[in-house]
């Protein structure tokens, strides 16, 4: 093992820890002595190819996580099968930072407040395990807490309805390697403000700053969906009906959320105003829309 390697990764644990300002300055200096080890042949066992991988999968760029992937898996090759996981997620955050579906599902995106699992590919659940990573339905109920920073696994318990349930998870922090949500303008609303659609499909109002004010996007139906937020002090939720249909309710500090089965899909609304949120759930449930209120 290449005791300098496993003292910068100890550093850079430390800095991901401590949400050191200086952490990404740090991160750059690091990354810079990782080549510098690689080209002198510093780079030898299995754990020289999983430490330089955990120090670059805390890049910037998708070189940075590209080459954490490829030598995570070089570990792997090895024998490290601790590897297996960070392989997965190193890939899965590449394909995240270019808007695709990720592969695995280790990676989550923050929208209207709350971290959402992204779309994932046709991957199997066998693939999945066969590199450290849980199932699709513990991915989105968030079974397996491997790589977050998880302060509480049901903060204020559980409601359910007819056939699933909603979990509230509480981070510690925010995650360190988010994406900001880019998009289109898709159409506007009644208030002709503009409604924005991303690569995933995920929809969102803006005011006339640009402040999202209202979103909304579809989970794939599971018995069990996490609701992941950062740092919440006030937590409710409630079970209730609307138009209906059984809904479940979460208050997050003023920030509500509406989830809503519909057509083999659970639907997450999230705003400010309930108002407002229930008027695009009503969109989605009677299918006349693409954006709400269309001019």
């Amino acid at each position: 093992m290449n005791t300098e390697l496993r003292r910068l990764l100890e550093e850079d644990q430390k800095d991901l820890r401590e949400m050191n300002p200086s952490r990404v300055e740090r991160d750059r200096a690091r990354r810079e002595r990782v080549r510098k080890i690689e080209v002198e042949g510093g780079l030898r066992d299995a754990e020289d190819f999983l430490f330089a991988a955990v120090i670059f999968q805390h890049g910037e760029e998708l070189p940075d996580w590209l080459q954490a992937y490829h030598w995570a898996k070089r570990a792997v090759d090895m024998g490290c099968t601790e590897a297996k996981w960070l392989a997965a997620a190193a890939l899965d955050r590449w394909l995240l930072f270019q808007g695709k579906p990720i592969k695995y599902g280790c990676q989550f995106l923050l929208f209207g407040g709350v971290y959402r699992l992204p779309p994932v590919d046709d991957t199997s659940d066998e693939e999945r395990m066969a590199w450290g990573v849980s199932t699709l339905a513990e991915r989105l109920a968030l079974r397996d807490i491997q790589g977050l920073p998880i302060r509480k696994r049901v903060a204020a318990g559980s409601a359910s309805v007819e056939g699933w349930q909603i979990d509230v998870i509480v981070l510690e922090r925010h995650l360190a390697h988010n994406p900001p949500i880019k998009g289109t303008i898709a159409g506007y609303d009644k208030e002709d403000r503009p409604v924005w659609q991303n690569s995933y499909g995920w929809n969102w109002i803006e005011n006339s700053e640009g402040l999202v004010v209202t979103c909304w996007l579809p989970i794939p139906h599971a018995p069990v969906i996490a609701h992941i937020v950062a740092d919440a002090e006030k937590l409710y939720l409630q079970a209730d009906r609307f138009k209906g249909l059984p809904v479940i309710w979460v208050e997050v500090d003023q920030n509500y959320t509406l989830y809503v089965e519909n057509k083999g899909k659970i639907w997450a609304i999230s705003g400010k105003a309930r108002g407002e949120i229930e008027q695009v759930c009503t969109y989605i449930l009677d299918g006349s829309y693409n954006s709400p209120g269309p001019k």
